[in-house]
């Protein structure tokens, strides 16, 4: 008798997805990540743990630096987790830790950061309002991890209030001292921009005598949100501007063929086929089949609109969020209806 195997073994920028979502047990890929049940690990050390506590669950990540390559373990996390996502950070570091709290453990934990450290006798008014605020922020975070498992509040409430005072002072100090650092920056910056104002515009002039310096764009410091460098050029802008739409539109052209392309936050989440499985620009996998089923299913409900809410329908190892007029949402990925069209014709599917 056959017995169908279950895949554990997935792509890096794959495995986050697959164990947020739930789609296995266990995984592992070749860059030295695995997840065993609720523990996500780098090498041996579990960087994010799913809490689970009376049908509630949420997400502990922790936020201390281990190394560059653990630190991408990380970013994969961060990556694919949504918004809907509850998460809690803790700035752990300890080499084989496991990360098994419960409630009542990382509420502890917060309200044992909330205790002074040595600088909250600093001669620096504002690092001593830094400090301050650092421990009315780790009630916060114990406070809010009481509401979100139900557990009780009033003592840590109350130990919040007492703090209020001094945390209202501190917040004023700090926001003084930040401001006259603004003001220094500024001044700094100011300068800066002159020199890169003359940078853009020799490098959109070079562009416009030679297109094939476009290349150079994504080299240059300046990026879409900084365009107003060249506002005293109009042509120039627009000239910066096609580079860049052009620069896109190659890491498009070049993504589909099947090159791997880091694209930018912005830009919409793209599909492709890939031998038997269909693959977002996320990174997520499914088989074809099941995004053909999860096509067939999303135009039939584009019309009245479906949110998972008890029924569920699964795509691989991951589940639909929800069909709206804007698309299809699930977990990170949010793809529109053109994106969804056109990969469907590409795949020859027709709805019945």
């Amino acid at each position: 008798m056959n017995t169908k195997r279950t895949k554990t073994v997935f792509k890096s920028n794959e495995l986050a997805h697959v164990w947020i979502r739930q789609g296995a047990e266990t995984g592992r890929c070749a860059s030295n990540m695995r997840f065993d049940g609720d523990a996500f690990y780098s090498y041996s050390t579990v960087i994010a743990r799913r809490m689970r506590h009376e049908g509630k669950v949420a997400y502990l990540l922790d936020s201390a630096h281990f190394s560059s390559t653990t630190s991408q373990h990380k970013a994969h996390i961060r990556h694919a987790l949504s918004s809907n996502d509850k998460t809690f950070s803790i700035n752990s570091g300890q080499y084989g830790q496991s990360l098994r709290y419960s409630p009542a453990e990382l509420r502890d934990w917060y309200l044992s950061d909330s205790k002074p450290a040595d600088n909250a006798k600093s001669r620096y008014a504002h690092i001593r309002a830094n400090e301050t605020l650092r421990q009315a922020g780790a009630i916060d975070k114990a406070i809010e991890v009481c509401e979100f498992f139900g557990l009780a509040t009033t003592r840590l409430v109350n130990l919040r209030c007492k703090l209020s005072g001094e945390a209202d002072k501190a917040l004023d100090v700090q926001q003084t001292y930040y401001a006259n650092l603004q003001l220094r920056r500024e001044a700094r910056e100011a300068k800066e921009r002159e020199r890169n104002i003359a940078l853009a515009i020799a490098l959109a002039e070079e562009i416009r005598a030679d297109q094939s310096k476009i290349a150079n764009v994504s080299a240059h410091r300046f990026g879409y949100s900084d365009l107003n460098l060249l506002d005293s050029r109009p042509d120039l802008q627009e000239i910066v501007r096609e580079a860049f739409a052009k620069q896109d539109e190659l890491k498009i052209v070049a993504w589909r063929k099947g090159e791997y392309v880091n694209f930018d936050w912005h830009t919409p989440v793209m599909l492709r086929a890939v031998s038997d499985n269909m693959e977002t620009s996320k990174g997520a996998i499914v088989p074809l089949s099941d995004a053909e089923k999860a096509y067939r299913f999303a135009m039939i409900k584009r019309s009245q609109g479906w949110e998972r809410n008890g029924e569920q329908f699964k795509v691989g190892y991951y589940d639909l969020d929800r069909v709206n007029e804007q698309g299809v949402i699930a977990g990170c990925h949010r793809v529109n209806w053109n994106e969804i069209e056109r990969f469907a014709n590409e795949m020859n599917w027709l709805v019945a």
